[in-house]
């Protein structure tokens, strides 16, 4: 709807090759494909999300593996879905484990789901039954710590009481952006203490909170800081970690339902959510130092669990694929995993599941020295890019102009999206693709190309 009136008014011509390679060349910049063509650019934007990288350690192991025992297959990815059933319905394994408890994960069990079965919804409930066709499937997701992403409010009535008041985000705004405090920022706890005030009051304004007793905004002021500060702090109002997955899997739908008390986790997520806006605004191109900027970043993540939730829908399915023995959750906290010709046997808390077949889910980050695509390696390799920190993407300015030792004397490149990461913060939200980011860029695109027409 966006790029075919475009294309019929000549605006845009659409290139269906891959780019390989970039060749800055004075003023100007030389694009070369797969293909071997070159085409030649004034101004050039990279709007690229999840690049591949180095494949660590066990995927390596387990790469070598398989191409040793035909009889075990695994996947590097779960995109394009469509590969990944086509390949699950020739290979016959319905013994299936996935790397990873993330949405990913939820796309590939999904997947393989309806293709090995059948959903169907409840008019009233909305809730879903799974019934499997002859052949049994059995998918035994698992990661480090096992837990489960908290689906969205389930309507934006639900939704609207976690949302703060505009004036709270004014105030909220007005605190992330002052360049002094940021200059004196020694770690993510400079965010916290500005996050949990705005945090705590939406808690005590839920209807239906959960907790033994009423505590005052103090106490759970010193609460949130406790849990943001650290993950495995516990707390009656922090949802227990210790019990059953699909315990959990119940009480997120629950909460997202609005049917049942509210853990105070949960609602710092949603909280988290509506200011992300503000958050990233704020601290994007600021007087935060490189080390400061990747604590936040590394909260900012750690709380995607909450903030960058499924659909309730989801996790509904993921739900009946459980009641019908077609998910396994026994194994899903950070499995003992032995690999052999009878295929990958995942051992926790004395249950066991062998697969032979294994499922990547688990997306890269955006780690620019680990980045092995030809295109951004080639840049990097010849200094026209480098990454604000070891452990995160491109360092740009504030229209998204790359920046490095040679970046000022070479062709304008531009970089928008997940690989910026570092410079800016959240910039693989859906909400920064049609932000003010991309604007500030196009009016920046706009005026070189008019400088460069008036020379």
């Amino acid at each position: 709807s966006i790029i075919a009136p475009l294309m019929d008014t000549g605006v845009v011509t659409v290139i269906k090759d891959r780019v390989e390679m970039l060749e800055p060349q004075g003023d100007q910049c030389s694009i070369i494909t797969q293909s071997g063509e070159t085409y030649i650019a004034d101004d050039v934007l990279l709007a690229i999300g999840h690049q591949p990288t180095r494949q660590d350690a066990q995927m390596k192991k387990w790469t070598e593996f398989t191409q040793r025992n035909s009889n075990l297959v695994l996947h590097a990815g779960v995109y394009p879905v469509s590969e990944l059933t086509l390949a699950a319905n020739k290979n016959g394994h319905k013994h299936v484990a996935i790397r990873g408890y993330g949405l990913s994960m939820i796309d590939a069990a999904r997947a393989l789901g309806e293709l090995h079965g059948s959903f169907e919804a409840d008019v009233e409930t909305g809730n879903y039954t799974y019934t499997p066709f002859e052949t049994k499937l059995v998918m035994a997701p698992f990661s480090l710590d096992g837990m489960t992403m908290g689906p969205k409010p389930h309507t934006p009535r639900i939704d609207a009481q976690y949302a703060p008041p505009q004036s709270d985000l004014k105030i909220l705004a007005k605190a992330l952006s002052n360049e002094d405090s940021q200059k004196w920022a020694t770690g993510c706890d400079w965010l916290i203490d500005r996050m949990v005030p705005t945090i705590a009051k939406v808690f005590e304004s839920l209807k239906n909170p959960v907790s033994d007793r009423i505590l005052s905004s103090t106490d759970y002021s010193k609460v949130l800081t406790n849990w943001l500060s650290d993950s495995d702090y516990s707390h009656e109002s922090i949802m227990p970690n210790a019990v059953h997955p699909s315990v959990s899997l119940q009480s997120f739908i629950d909460m997202a339902m609005d049917t049942t008390p509210i853990y105070l986790d949960y609602c710092a997520g949603q909280v988290w959510r509506h200011c992300q806006m503000t958050i990233y605004a704020s601290l994007s191109h600021s007087k935060l130092s490189d080390d400061v900027m990747a604590d936040i970043i590394t909260l900012d993540e750690r709380l995607k669990r909450y903030s960058f939730g499924p659909p309730v829908a989801s996790l509904k399915q993921l739900k009946a694929l459980y009641n019908a023995g077609a998910l396994n959750l026994d194994v899903l906290s950070d499995p003992d995993i032995t690999c052999d010709k009878e295929g990958w046997t995942l051992k926790s808390a004395g249950a066991e599941f062998t697969a032979t077949t294994m499922i990547d889910s688990v997306l890269d980050g955006p780690k620019l020295i680990e980045v092995i695509s030809p295109l951004l390696a080639s840049l990097l390799d010849k200094n026209f890019i480098q990454p604000v920190h070891d452990e995160l993407g491109v360092q740009t300015d504030e229209f998204g102009y790359v920046l490095s030792e040679r970046s000022s004397k070479a062709a304008s490149i531009a970089i928008l999206g997940r690989i910026a990461k570092g410079t800016v913060i959240g910039v693989d939200a859906i909400l920064e693709c049609f932000g003010e980011r991309p604007k500030t860029w196009a009016d920046k695109a706009v005026k070189n190309m008019s400088h460069q027409l008036s020379n």
